[in-house]
């Protein structure tokens, strides 16, 4: 999984998004989930959003946990979480990632409005 800002400095008031990727390099991992684990009281979760596999788009706004579906081996999902800053100083948001049959890993994002 990886976990990647727009920015790391964004302005107060300002919107900007974190994309997390689930990468599956074998076989397949079924009932992929991403979640907002936890977020600094300096940032408001705004919502999240994906590509289906069959190439709809989905908006969930205020939604913390998402989930993805298969990923097959040598894929990737993505989803896009978007932010607003609230706050000066540095921010965190921890995500997680897991599936039924894959486990469960961690990122932490920090940006410093």
């Amino acid at each position: 999984m990886t976990a990647t800002p727009s920015t790391t400095s964004p302005a107060i008031g300002s919107t900007f998004t974190i994309k997390t990727t689930i990468s599956n390099p074998s076989y397949e991992a079924y009932g992929v989930q991403v979640s907002a684990a936890a977020a600094s009281s300096g940032l408001s979760l705004l919502g999240v959003s994906t590509t289906r596999e069959d190439g709809v788009a989905m908006d969930f706004p205020n939604a913390a946990s998402l989930t993805l579906g298969t990923v097959t081996e040598a894929d990737t999902r993505s989803a896009i979480w978007k932010f607003s800053a609230t706050s000066r100083g540095p921010q965190t948001v921890r995500f997680s990632g897991r599936s039924n049959n894959g486990g469960t890993v961690f990122k932490r994002v920090t940006v410093t409005p």
